[in-house]
């Protein structure tokens, strides 16, 4: 940190490449380290929380640069950090969805991807399959919220595990609204289904607070 700040007012090529050397060490070591926990899940979690903390790090030396004093070296780096942030985080919301919700997202993924080769016979197992996966979603959605909530502030460091909760929530909502949308193009027993099923806004509400309880 202090380094880039110096750096600002000699812009020295020399030292930027240095730190580049420096930021590439310390991203082959956090693999390496990742690489010693078996389940692969911890392994996104460790990527996560370390790159989310040298974010950090770098974000704070830049607000204590002037504008128009910002070095591109720095802000370079804090790209490459967000990136692989944003990478590791999407890893472990999809495992984590997949925990929770994975025959909804299943389906919806299955679905979507045989669009364009439905068949009546088809059909008809696809509206079996989605009203067993919304008699099931409606007795345990609170839950598996709950379950989420807990599960993710157990295993990040603030503020990381808002951020991640926040995209977990995010993306769910997402494939709901993708499920529901399977429902809706169906045909009209299809659509009925979609009718008895939890609305959006009723999950909205409770994620709304579980949300609040990490601001």
């Amino acid at each position: 940190k202090s380094i880039f700040i110096l750096n600002t007012k000699f812009d020295d090529a020399q030292i930027d490449h240095s730190m580049d050397r420096i930021s590439g060490g310390v991203c082959n070591v956090l693999l390496r380290i990742a690489g010693t926990f078996k389940v692969k899940r911890m392994q996104m979690v460790f990527l996560v929380n370390n790159y989310d903390a040298i974010l950090g790090v770098l974000r704070s030396a830049s607000t204590e640069e002037s504008i128009e004093q910002k070095n591109d070296a720095l802000l370079k780096m804090i790209e490459y950090y967000e990136e692989l942030l944003k990478t590791n985080t999407d890893v472990v919301v999809e495992d984590i969805l997949m925990g929770r919700f994975g025959g909804l997202i299943s389906y919806v993924k299955k679905v979507e991807k045989s669009n364009n080769l439905e068949s009546t016979r088809g059909a008809k197992a696809d509206e079996a399959e989605a009203q067993r996966l919304l008699a099931d979603f409606s007795k345990v959605w609170k839950q598996s919220i709950d379950a989420v909530y807990r599960e993710v502030v157990a295993t990040f460091q603030e503020p990381t595990g808002y951020a991640v909760l926040k995209s977990v929530f995010t993306q769910f909502l997402l494939y709901y609204t993708r499920f529901l949308d399977t429902l809706k193009r169906g045909p009209p027993s299809s659509q009925e289904l979609a009718k008895k099923a939890v609305m959006i806004p009723s999950i909205m509400y409770e994620i709304k607070r579980y949300s609040q309880a990490l601001e």
